[in-house]
């Protein structure tokens, strides 16, 4: 195949110019997905609470600190300013949390699936998006593992508890996740 020279040099700046957008752009990630096992390690508890002791009044007491059982996934997306799940990988990242739910070592547990948005939009809008996205969850959940359906609760935070601070994509993009979390 023969190529103008015309058409040499639009290829030529096109694949330099990619080179640099390859380089210097911030490229999207790809959620990861986390697996079985990622998910037993965070919502079972595998050892017993540590305690700490201390002096009050005379007496000693002691307390147990207990660490959070919960996982964020960022791997659940919606398309945006719904709660219509989108792709693949969101409904693989759900039947991870399903096949987790299922596992023995959480048989009987109650988890709450907490959705949670970034900062674009109005507080109030937030809140009502990552509560639907939380409830749309759910559905899913109940429908993958024939659980009760007690044993999950949605609930959304919207934008109030952020993981990450800015106006960044990259940082919204953090922000917009789905928390799993074991209840007592």
């Amino acid at each position: 195949m023969i190529i103008q020279p015309a058409y040499k040099l639009t290829l030529l700046i096109i694949m330099v110019s990619g080179l640099f957008g390859l380089c210097w752009a911030e490229q999207p990630t790809k959620p990861v997905i986390k697996t079985k096992e990622q998910l037993l390690n965070s919502l079972a508890p595998t050892a017993k609470p540590l305690t700490r002791s201390f002096a009050s009044g005379g007496k000693t007491r002691s307390i147990a600190v207990v660490a959070p059982l919960e996982i964020d996934t960022q791997a659940i997306l919606f398309k945006f300013g719904t709660a219509e799940i989108d792709g693949t990988t969101s409904w693989l990242q759900i039947q991870q949390i399903a096949e987790a739910i299922k596992d023995p070592r959480l048989a009987g547990a109650s988890f709450e699936i907490r959705g949670h948005t970034c900062d674009v939009g109005s507080d109030e809008a937030n809140k009502a998006l990552s509560e639907k996205r939380a409830k749309t969850v759910v559905e899913a959940l109940v429908g993958l593992t024939n659980i009760p359906p007690e044993r999950l609760r949605a609930s959304g935070a919207g934008e109030t508890e952020p993981k990450a601070v800015g106006t960044s994509e990259e940082t919204r993009a953090q922000n917009r996740r789905v928390q799993i979390v074991r209840l007592p």
